[in-house]
C-alpha cells in the first residue's frame, strides 16, 4: 500500500509541475514527509 501512496504522490507532483512551480515544490516536500514518515514507521514499529 505505501508503494501505491509514493506513486500516487509522485503523479500528483508532475500534475502539479504542469500548472505551477510553486505548487508542485509545496508537492515535492509534502511527498518526501509522507515517505520519511513511512519509512521510519515501517523500520521501527513493524504490524
Amino acid at each position: 500500500t505505501e508503494q501505491l501512496v509514493i506513486l500516487a504522490v509522485g503523479a500528483t507532483v508532475v500534475a502539479m509541475m504542469k500548472r505551477n512551480s510553486k505548487a508542485a515544490m509545496q508537492a515535492k516536500q509534502a511527498a518526501a514527509r509522507l515517505i520519511a514518515e513511512s519509512q521510519l514507521g515501517t523500520g521501527r514499529s513493524p504490524d
